[in-house]
């Protein structure tokens, strides 16, 4: 009697395990995986040698992605029924998903053990053996820089795909991203396997050349100090550092250097901190940029502009090289490509006021740039005195007047001629030539045409050239003809004005 009431007693406990382990199926197929192994932990509890409710428990646990979990569930049941081959297979997957090919390839000969022709076990074997070898003959290839950094980052992919954890595919992933200069993104990997171990040599190694690349040297001078302190033969940290630590003492140097006014020196050291390492882009960007700048204090803005458009082309996006290259175009007169500078400067920080002010100033230059230069035209500095002006008007306007010449020089003499009148007539007035030289004219329209070179040249000569050119013209025109002196009227085809000498 008392043997029978124990089976019924086990027959009870055995239909509620049931119970719970039908329900867990209902929530498993539901997707509802937390509530699912509530039930089948309830199942477990209450027949703990049962290997089924282990596997149905391992199914939901790896759903949810608790992969651990999921594997000691796995290697219990297989623990309780050797034979059971579900669990060898996703025991199998479990140690793929945490990185360990070696387990997951035994797991899969034990599921074939099994099956021998189980389609899964096969496939999933040959694919971890296909994945290994590629990634040791890609790491050998990429040693060698025998492979595209592209194909190497899709064969790390298609390995991770598999086996997400693998140190060595991330590792892989690391030095192709490293190789396609995408720093960012070697940073932020390398951090998520530091995470995991502190101690990885090579996540330190890669991360601190990341940094340095990026120009963060810094960061990236104490991520190689660490890695060589846990590897001091890591000789690829040594080699990095080294460089690393000479750059930023020349750097330091030259900014020095500039700071106290020594402009050739500073870009003599700037040009030797340039040589220490050429792939390091991000700071060999800022050296070109600094080198510029020292070279434009020397007045050698020729220079000074191909090392700002090597600047550019090492960073696309920096600031700082846009607007001061615009500043060198603007010194030598590249006035389209000043404009052009100051826009880019504009796209790259639209909110800068100091940016938009300086654009619309070389717009206007380059307005300017594109109509008579009258200061050429008198052969003046921009800066020339009134007496300068003065000169040079009565050189060009005897050299020039129409009267002069015959036949086919006449033509030319009187556009040269009236082109000199003209820019007289504005260099000579404070009033129109303070309008000339800021731009204002342009900005309303206004233009200087219609003036008659005929009287200015009588006006000037007439007037004795006052101001310092009497001689043999005193009192009227070489050419004929009797001017008095003082002020002389003349339109210039919309205001009145009056020269006077």
């Amino acid at each position: 009697r008392g043997a029978a009431q124990a089976m019924a007693a086990a027959a009870e406990v055995q239909a509620e395990a049931e119970a719970y382990r039908v329900k867990g199926n209902e929530h498993y197929v539901a997707r509802r995986a937390d509530q699912a192994i509530e039930c089948y932990s309830k199942s477990i509890e209450l027949v703990p040698d049962k290997a089924t409710y282990y596997g149905n428990r391992s199914a939901a646990l790896y759903m949810l992605g608790s992969f651990k979990e999921a594997l000691d569930d796995c290697l219990k049941a297989l623990e309780l029924d050797p034979k059971f081959l579900k669990c060898a297979i996703r025991a199998g997957n479990c140690f793929l998903q945490l990185g360990d090919p070696s387990g997951a390839r035994a797991k899969f000969c034990e599921a074939l053990y099994i099956d021998p022709m189980n389609e899964e076990a096969l496939k999933m074997r040959a694919s971890i053996d296909s994945s290994l070898q590629k990634l040791a003959e890609t790491a050998q290839q990429m040693d060698a820089s025998s492979i595209r950094p592209e194909r190497a980052l899709q064969i790390a992919e298609d390995v991770l795909s598999l086996i997400p954890r693998l140190l060595k595919a991330q590792l892989l992933k690391c030095e192709a991203l490293l190789a396609l200069q995408k720093f960012s993104a070697v940073i932020a990997l390398a951090g998520d396997l530091l995470a995991k171990d502190a101690h990885c040599v090579e996540a330190l190694t890669l991360r601190g050349v990341a940094y340095y690349r990026l120009g963060n040297f810094k960061v990236g001078i104490n991520h190689l100090t660490n890695a060589i302190r846990l590897d001091p033969d890591n000789r690829k940290a040594s080699v990095l550092l080294k460089k690393a630590r000479s750059i930023e003492n020349l750097k330091q140097e030259g900014n020095n250097l500039f700071s106290r006014g020594k402009y050739s020196d500073a870009a003599s050291t700037y040009g030797r901190a340039l040589e220490v390492d050429p792939d390091c882009a991000s700071t060999n960007s800022q050296l070109y940029a600094n080198r510029a700048f020292a070279l434009t204090k020397l007045n050698r803005n020729e220079e000074a502009l191909a090392d700002l458009n090597k600047a550019i082309e090492l960073d696309a996006a920096y600031l700082k090289a846009y607007m001061r290259r615009a500043q060198v175009n603007a010194a030598l007169e590249h006035w389209k490509e000043a404009v052009a500078d100051w826009e880019k400067a504009k796209q790259l920080d639209p909110e800068n006021k100091d940016i938009r002010h300086s654009l619309k100033d070389a717009q206007r230059d380059l307005k300017k740039s594109e109509r008579k230069d009258y200061y050429k035209v008198l052969g003046v500095p921009k800066d020339a005195t009134e007496e300068q002006i003065k000169k040079a008007y009565r050189k060009l306007a005897l050299q020039w007047h129409p009267d002069k010449h015959t036949g086919d020089e006449k033509k030319m003499a009187e556009e040269k001629f009236k082109e000199v009148g003209e820019a007289f007539s504005v260099l000579s007035d404070q009033q129109k030539r303070q309008r000339y030289d800021s731009g204002v004219d342009l900005e309303g329209g206004e233009g200087y045409g219609g003036v008659d070179p005929s009287q200015v040249f009588e006006m000037f000569f007439g007037n004795g050239g006052r101001g310092g050119f009497g001689g043999p013209f005193r009192g009227g025109s070489p050419f004929g003809g009797s001017f008095g002196g003082g002020g002389f009227p003349f339109s210039d085809g919309g205001s009145n004005y009056t020269f006077s000498f």
